[in-house]
């Protein structure tokens, strides 16, 4: 008989006599060759057993033939039953240690059983738990295209929001941009605006002034030269938006006057100078007055 390994942790022998293959599982590879040492052990204690009785059959067979031919009936008798002897004494411990061998074979046999039927319980249970593995894996894979798509269409958004920010962010830019130059038509329209109140101040809103007249200007009357310094020597008085208003702009050498319009066709309107307690009348177009404050000097 010869032990074969057929795996890490299985072998195997065969009986011809018997007719039987035998075979035996291991949990370690270990014990596998352990065993399988033990197995060839035993296999060589069996073959020296075998040869040694046949080396004493072989002597005492010859020693029975050279003892004499006196009785070689009873001689050969008692030479082979003493071979017989021999070889039940020494074929009887080789016998024995064989068969504890082979019982202890037939017990790791059982347990080897014994071990393939846990090992198909494992196996069995390793395949459901791999079926389990593979469920959950194609699940996970399903998923992971799942959030592939959703990413996909949640990056096209952002790009698409992005667009709409830089969109709007020129719109704001082009507003500011009209903001300023609203800003700098307004401030340019009042410069004008004030540039015509300039010139309507100067030319008065019944046109230019007179040559060699002092002209009433804004919202108020000006200080008037309240008088002639000589005869045919005087300042005329050009009439502003407001004569009723009173009230110096340029300064006099006289305290000052209040000055109220008077009535009459003529367009320049007609005027009343007061001053203290005299009061002096005139036509500004005709320069013709009345009254005192001669004396008055214009500044």
């Amino acid at each position: 008989m010869t032990f074969t390994k057929t795996s890490q942790k299985f072998g195997q022998w065969a009986d011809s006599r018997a007719n039987t293959v035998f075979g035996l599982g291991f949990s370690s590879e270990q014990q596998l060759t352990k065993f399988a040492e033990k197995f060839q052990e035993v296999k060589e204690a069996a073959r020296l057993a075998r040869d040694k009785s046949q080396e004493k059959t072989e002597t005492s067979s010859n020693h029975s033939q050279e003892s004499g031919c006196e009785s070689p009936s009873s001689t050969q008798a008692s030479s082979v039953n003493g071979t017989d002897d021999e070889k039940a004494s020494h074929v009887g411990p080789a016998d024995t240690h064989l068969k504890s061998e082979n019982d202890k074979l037939k017990i790791a046999l059982t347990q080897s059983a014994a071990n393939v039927k846990k090992w198909e319980v494992e196996l069995q249970t390793l395949r459901e738990s791999n079926a389990r593995l593979t469920a959950a894996l194609q699940e996970s894979a399903a998923s992971v295209e799942q959030w592939k798509r959703q990413f996909s269409l949640c990056r096209e958004e952002n790009d698409r929001l992005r667009n709409k920010i830089d969109e709007l962010e020129e719109q704001c830019s082009e507003i500011n941009r009209e903001k300023e130059r609203n800003t700098q038509l307004k401030q340019r329209i009042e410069e004008l605006e004030s540039e015509v109140r300039e010139k309507e101040t100067v030319s008065g809103p019944e046109g230019p002034s007179m040559p060699g007249t002092r002209q009433v200007s804004g919202e108020h009357v000006t200080c008037l030269a309240a008088a002639w310094a000589s005869a045919g020597d005087r300042p005329e008085l050009h009439r502003g938006t407001n004569a009723q208003s009173t009230g110096p702009t340029l300064p006099c050498a006289a305290p000052t006057p209040a000055v109220s319009p008077g009535h009459g066709s003529n367009p320049w309107g007609s005027w009343t100078l007061t001053k203290h307690s005299e009061t002096v009348t005139g036509d500004l177009r005709s320069g013709s007055w009345g009254g005192g404050g001669r004396g008055w000097q214009d500044s």
